[in-house]
């Protein structure tokens, strides 16, 4: 009896002594990636762009880094999803039209949102027109996003 609360009180030394990761935020040129405790990551495009209402455009994934994305690309419009288009040329996507009456737009996870960011990564604005101009989201960093969530992932359990 002795001896297993001894190790049950080294078992929870070593837990307290380890702990886990802490919450961590970085900016990539536009692009804003917070990771919590969980190590669930989320990034999002933060530049306002010029000429016209800006995009949200999100990607949000759970750790371990080999679990499947989510991506959502929505504008705060009730007329609903329009096409995307990445550089001013259409783009096809296989991602969902979603509409809740106040955002519209696309969303997609597993292989549709990991094949939506493969698109994504050359490009340097996408863009979803509408009655008002086109709604867009700048690119840049978004690839260093990606890989800053992936190294933030992979830190846990991998050392």
């Amino acid at each position: 009896m002795r001896y297993l609360l001894s190790l049950a009180a080294c078992l929870a030394g070593i837990a307290h002594a380890a702990p886990g990761p802490l919450p961590v935020e970085k900016t990539f040129k536009d692009w804003y990636v917070a990771c919590d405790n969980t190590l669930r990551c989320t990034a999002v495009a933060v530049h306002e762009m010029e000429g016209g209402a800006n995009l949200l455009l999100r990607i949000s994934r759970q750790a371990p880094f080999d679990a499947a994305p989510t991506v959502d690309a929505l504008t705060w419009t009730s007329a609903g999803p329009r096409p995307l288009s990445l550089d001013g040329k259409p783009l096809a996507t296989a991602l969902a039209p979603v509409n809740d009456g106040e955002a519209a737009g696309w969303h997609g996870e597993g292989d549709t949102a990991s094949a939506f960011l493969a698109a994504l990564r050359n490009g340097r604005v996408l863009s979803q027109p509408g009655p008002d101009g086109a709604a867009s989201a700048s690119l840049d960093g978004l690839t260093a996003s990606l890989l800053f969530m992936d190294e933030q992932q992979r830190a846990f359990g991998h050392a």
